[in-house]
């Protein structure tokens, strides 16, 4: 089997704010306090910030990845060439996408002769192929059941059951165009981003 049931870790809930904390609350709170100075209140509002997002569910997107390809027509157009080139460049992508937002992302692409397989990268995304005999829906669908409970699930692909189960399983779906969007739209913030720094 892969490595796919255990591979993710969802962060831990958030633990309940620290006495220190609930003390200076209460103290904003006395009527016979004196007006809370500004540090104070700094102090307090960011720590309801950082515990709002240690409460957040991890964001796990998993990309089905043959469907990508197939409906861009950049990539569908490699594939035709070279099958593994095609998959590199929508691995890099997906990294790149990675890097520049909030999801943790998984590929998952139809296995080659073999065992169930994860091939990632550390420092980048997750790589999945399903094992032979195996689709890779069905590798996506074990995903989306084992976390989507735990995890802000996603799944992105243009197969209609596939979503359907996916939805139904608690997560959601998204197309292969709405992804290319929202890659495209963080490409733009960080350029964005850069074009501002350079004007410092």
């Amino acid at each position: 089997r892969a490595r796919a049931s255990t591979f993710f870790s969802p962060g831990r809930a958030g633990s309940p704010l620290p006495a220190h904390f609930l003390l200076l609350i209460s103290h904003l709170h006395a009527p016979e306090s004196d007006p809370p100075a500004p540090l104070l209140l700094a102090i307090v509002h960011r720590w309801f910030y950082v515990a709002a997002l240690i409460n957040m569910k991890q964001r796990l997107l998993i990309v089905d990845g043959h469907s990508i390809i197939f409906r861009w027509p950049e990539l569908s157009g490699l594939h035709a060439r070279n099958g593994a080139v095609a998959r590199a460049e929508l691995v890099k992508r997906l990294t790149n996408f990675q890097d520049n937002s909030t999801w943790t992302i998984a590929v998952v692409f139809d296995g080659r002769a073999g065992p169930a397989s994860d091939v990632s990268d550390p420092d980048g995304i997750h790589v999945f192929y399903s094992a032979s005999g195996q689709t890779a829906d069905s590798l996506i669908e074990r995903l989306a059941a084992k976390y989507a409970s735990e995890l802000d699930v996603t799944v992105a692909t243009d197969d209609n059951l596939e979503r359907t189960t996916v939805t139904s399983l608690g997560g959601s779906a998204m197309s292969s165009l709405q992804l290319k969007e929202e890659i495209e739209a963080a490409d733009r913030q960080i350029a964005e981003r850069i074009r501002q720094l350079k004007k410092r």
